[in-house]
């Protein structure tokens, strides 16, 4: 997506939306037996947003580049013989690739992206699972490109 279209889009686009009573019934429905609390939305609001970001190309470059340096220094062998040498035993096993859920968490500030954490939990996908099938789209454009059912 272009930096111009993106940022108009942001300041423009309101008409993705998330139905929130489609969102609970998804999250009770679900998520019911799994020890989570049926209220979700209730005691997490922060959660989910109500609308969509759209990403600059320089942002998500900006993404790209901060990931390609971390993963540089994490196979440094003299950055990883120093960190490790503090480490317990079970940290210093190699465990093969990142796995399927590994991911860099960015936010985006002012001043461009921030790299909040680096994390391998699914959780979040499974709330974004939740999330996407209570998007509404205004019309069949935005819904062609970006998915979600109209309203």
């Amino acid at each position: 997506m272009t930096d111009e279209l993106a940022q108009l889009l942001n300041k423009d686009c309101f008409c993705i939306a998330v139905d929130k009573k489609e969102l609970r019934h998804s999250l009770n429905a679900n998520l019911r037996d799994s020890g989570l609390p049926e209220q979700l939305l209730d005691s997490n609001s922060h959660l989910f947003a109500d609308s969509p970001v759209f990403v600059q190309r320089k942002h998500l470059q900006e993404m790209e580049r901060l990931i390609a340096a971390v993963e540089h220094v994490a196979q440094n062998a003299a950055y990883r013989d120093k960190v490790l040498a503090a480490a317990p035993a079970s940290a210093r096993q190699d465990h093969g690739p990142g796995g399927v859920f590994f991911g860099y968490d960015f936010h985006l500030g002012e001043d461009g992206p921030q790299l909040i954490e680096i994390n391998t939990n699914a959780g979040g996908i499974l709330l974004s699972l939740h999330l996407a099938s209570a998007q509404q789209a205004c019309c069949a454009q935005v819904t062609m490109f970006f998915g979600g059912k109209r309203r």
